[in-house]
């Protein structure tokens, strides 16, 4: 698995199949989104790729409420090597800033999936939002398709035990032991 550390050094990745997303925890919602990646690259003879934040977006934009004492699931570390074993071909790692905190959902699109990775097709959760105040979503991914020339694809939620999955509440449920 290549890691790379801006949008500028992975350039020229192959037919590149994207999600993106926070990742912690590596979770079965995850691992859905990631199998679904592996398989569509496959298809358009490409290379899966996730694009991840670090620090953790909410200890950016929340460093007194949310963010202050949130404790994630895994490291930076572990959760690569997590990525690893789920044999990912690519992670792009970017720095979250207040500054790129401001990217509209278009902005996002426009100028990292389309204009830089030159993504075939573009994969999320169900929950999954971006871009300034969370204003993106798939809908909205789904309606650009043909603008940036590429696909689109929802991943449903995943259950265990009639319980949505997310890091979320995986991270409330570590907590209380």
């Amino acid at each position: 698995m290549k890691v790379f550390r801006s949008f500028e050094e992975a350039k020229g990745i192959k037919n590149p199949v994207v999600t993106t997303g926070s990742f912690d925890g590596v979770h079965i919602g995850h691992k859905t989104i990631i199998r679904r990646l592996k398989m569509l690259a496959d298809k358009h003879n490409g290379e899966s790729v996730l694009i991840t934040f670090y620090p953790h977006p909410r200890k950016i934009l929340y460093p007194d409420t949310a963010g202050k004492d949130l404790k994630l699931i895994n490291s930076q570390e572990e959760k690569l090597e997590l990525l690893r074993k789920a044999g990912l071909d690519n992670v792009i790692i970017i720095e979250f800033t207040r500054e790129f905190s401001t990217i509209t959902s278009e902005q996002f699109v426009r100028d990292y999936l389309y204009s830089v990775l030159k993504s075939k097709v573009v994969v999320v959760g169900f929950n999954h939002h971006f871009g300034f105040n969370k204003e993106g979503d798939y809908k909205q991914l789904w309606g650009w398709r043909e603008k940036y020339n590429f696909d689109a694809e929802e991943i449903p939620e995943q259950e265990v035990q009639h319980e949505t999955v997310s890091s979320t509440k995986i991270r409330q449920a570590i907590s209380e032991g």
